[in-house]
């Protein structure tokens, strides 16, 4: 038999490490692990279903909230599940990432019931014309920054439709714009909702392609994480 757990946030080789220590005493069940970009599965096998949830409650009480699934689902797949259940919409308003969160959460069959719209602004200008950005923000903090993804995210909820918006902003690679303050890797990601927006700081390493993917990743668990917070139940939407 075989079972699944979904957990985010931590490179292969240190996740793999605190697993070897979970499972050294194992007679009666063994562990696999398939990790990339911070997003981990870890499938584990046993002849009965009482030694594999046995170590499977260890890793819950282990890795705690960064758990977000039991069932071998992707972050995006997640996602969409939880926003039709909860009957909610999202966009996204990507700088550095390019529209490529926006893609992960329209691969998902589904999606289209749950995602509104998606945003590249990539220029100062397109965060000022399609978003709202204060220019003076943008002059004051530089387009990475907290301050400008919080208003790239605020700035999505100004359409009616959306109840969630997500925003991305970072660097990526060197092109002139790193410096000791602003080194390349740098991102930001910004959830709101009605009732708050919150920035989330992360340092990325890894290439260009790698810092871009992990944005992406870190962007749908932050968003996942809003999702599944306390709900009212009653407009909770059952097929």
């Amino acid at each position: 038999m075989k079972k699944f757990i979904k957990i985010f946030g931590y490179e292969e080789n240190a996740l793999r490490e605190v697993l070897d220590r979970i499972f050294a005493d194992a007679s009666m069940a063994e562990y696999q692990l398939f990790s990339k970009y911070l997003d981990s599965k870890v499938v584990v096998e046993g002849e009965f279903d009482s030694d594999i949830d046995k170590y499977l409650l260890t890793i819950y009480d282990v890795f705690g909230g960064a758990v977000y699934c039991d069932e071998d689902k992707t972050l995006e797949e997640c996602v969409v599940e939880f926003l039709t259940l909860y009957g909610k919409t999202v966009g996204t308003a990507e700088s550095l990432t390019g529209g490529a969160l926006a893609s992960k959460i329209v691969d998902v069959a589904g999606a289209s019931k749950v995602f509104h719209s998606g945003i590249v602004s990539y220029s100062n200008k397109a965060k000022v014309d399609y978003l709202g950005v204060s220019e003076l923000t943008l002059n004051a903090h530089g387009a990475v920054s907290a301050e400008v993804c919080y208003q790239m995210a605020q700035g999505l909820l100004t359409d009616p439709n959306l109840y969630y918006g997500v925003s991305t902003t970072g660097l990526a690679s060197s092109g002139g714009e790193e410096s000791p303050e602003k080194p390349v890797g740098l991102v930001y990601i910004g959830i709101a909702d009605e009732v708050r927006c919150e920035v989330f700081k992360y340092q990325f390493e890894g290439t260009r392609q790698e810092i871009r993917i992990k944005t992406v990743n870190s962007a749908l668990f932050r968003l996942l994480e809003r999702i599944k917070r306390p709900v009212d139940f009653s407009n909770m939407v059952v097929n």
